[in-house]
């Protein structure tokens, strides 16, 4: 998650150093997202959440259910985790070799531009930021499968309350609700207090306190899981926080210290993105094992919608 500077400084795009001595010429800074367009933004994620959230229900969880005539895709937790962490070592090698064009050889080109535009990884709307936003959906999505799936009304619960938090991080993500949260905190207390830097991005105040209440809330829960599921969840949750929050943290005393804009300062950012989309790469993953474990395996079953045929024992929880 990219931040806010202080009150009245905000991150911008790259900068291109100056050879002239002149100082950096940056790219055009992010302005917040206005009314209308936010208003569409959140529109179009809800309506993908609920298109993944119904074909994720037209899967049949059973090994022996066979259509015959029809399309059927063997969902494999390992290979789809594979391909995931595919994708972001991809996103990583492109946005390293923005930072190496303009960082250090001070390359000022609309191809490099471009490349910027579209693969920094600490800029929003980019295809970075889109497809982590994608991973967080389809996180929430699988949650909410899950949990018409339980075995009891309160595990459900449990499941839906989680699938909620992972839809609003991926709206989160998508329109950047924690880089205008900046500001309200900002008011809340006065940023010359923050000698050292370590809470410039603010945001993770009122996130850490939501964290430390949703941990101590689901700590119960968590321990009835299988165990192999319940370390996956932990894992991919402490790599998840430790990229979001702590990473966050580091970068504002590094701001502090050294300025914005530089080598290291972007090296830090595209280390913050990637342990975020590790983190919830690893938790699918989780999610897909879990379902796996419990109800077999996890096959897609394409028809057209005349010829769909589901059976309903597919779809009730199981008492």
């Amino acid at each position: 998650m990219a931040g806010l500077g202080t009150v009245t400084n905000a991150r911008a795009g790259h900068c291109w150093p100056s050879t002239q001595g002149s100082g950096a010429r940056c790219g055009k800074p992010k302005n917040a997202n206005p009314f209308a367009k936010t208003i569409i933004q959140c529109s179009s994620f809800l309506a993908a959440y609920f298109y993944f959230h119904h074909q994720l229900m037209l899967t049949t969880y059973t090994s022996t259910t066979a259509t015959s005539g029809n399309a059927t895709l063997v969902v494999r937790p390992q290979a789809v985790a594979k391909k995931i962490f595919l994708v972001i070592g991809l996103l990583l090698v492109l946005d390293l070799v923005s930072v190496y064009l303009v960082q250090v050889l001070h390359t000022d080109t609309s191809v490099v531009r471009k490349l910027v535009r579209y693969f920094d990884l600490n800029e929003e709307n980019t295809i970075p930021a889109f497809f982590s936003s994608l991973l967080l959906l389809l996180a929430s999505a699988l949650l909410l499968v899950i949990a018409r799936q339980a075995a009891s009304r309160k595990k459900a619960l449990l499941w839906l309350l989680l699938s909620a938090v992972f839809l609003f991080l991926a709206l989160d993500e998508s329109i950047a609700i924690h880089e205008e949260l900046t500001y309200s905190v900002n008011k809340m207390y006065a940023p010359s207090t923050d000698t050292n830097g370590f809470l410039r991005y603010s945001w993770v105040v009122p996130y850490l306190l939501a964290l430390t209440v949703l941990t101590a809330f689901y700590a119960p829960f968590l321990w009835q899981l299988p165990t192999f599921v319940r370390a996956l969840f932990v894992a991919s949750g402490c790599i998840f926080v430790t990229g979001a929050v702590g990473m966050e943290s580091i970068e504002g005393h590094y701001d502090l210290l050294y300025g914005m804009h530089n080598l290291y300062s972007s090296l830090l950012c595209a280390l913050e993105e990637v342990m975020e989309m590790s983190g919830v790469a690893l938790f699918i993953f989780a999610l897909l094992t879990y379902i796996a474990r419990e109800q077999g395996e996890i096959r897609f079953s394409v028809t057209s919608s005349k010829e769909r045929v589901l059976d309903e024992r597919e779809l009730q929880p199981r008492l």
